[in-house]
């Protein structure tokens, strides 16, 4: 596998490279000098053909070491996997680690607002036990 590597000496801080970038690996400011975060380069080569001073090379990265593939990715794969059935029901995980939810604090409310608060209360917890917990973006899709 390849990634990009910015041979500093030799760099403007155009910022032509960053903005044609599809990941993000390269970090700097205009003017300034750039750099690539290997673990987010993807070695498409973008960078190289856009920069107008040749101070972006392709280096070799073996791929056995790279977090994106070789043997790292199956190690991620099934952390994935471990974190997806935790997350599947969260509250009876909670239940068997004694885990109980925070008794409601209302403070100084007139008893209209403690009632609604509680009734705002109730509501969150039916749309949490029917829709369970938020999605959160996946990273690899």
């Amino acid at each position: 596998m390849q990634v990009a590597y910015v041979a500093e000496e030799a760099c403007i801080g155009c910022a032509a490279c960053l903005k044609v970038c599809p990941t993000g690996a390269l970090v700097g400011a205009v003017k300034h000098i750039y750099s690539v975060m290997p673990l987010l380069c993807t070695g498409c080569g973008a960078c190289v053909a856009s920069c107008p001073v040749p101070c972006i090379t392709m280096q070799p990265w073996d791929e056995d070491t790279h977090p994106l593939q070789g043997h790292n990715n199956s190690a991620a794969e099934a952390a994935i996997a471990r974190h997806t059935a935790r997350m599947a029901n969260p509250i009876p995980r909670m239940q068997q680690q004694g885990i109980t939810a925070a008794p409601v604090q209302v403070g100084n409310l007139s008893p209209e607002l403690a009632a609604l608060a509680e009734a705002a209360r109730a509501k969150a917890q039916a749309r949490y036990a029917q829709k369970g917990p938020p999605k959160r973006p996946s990273l690899g899709s």
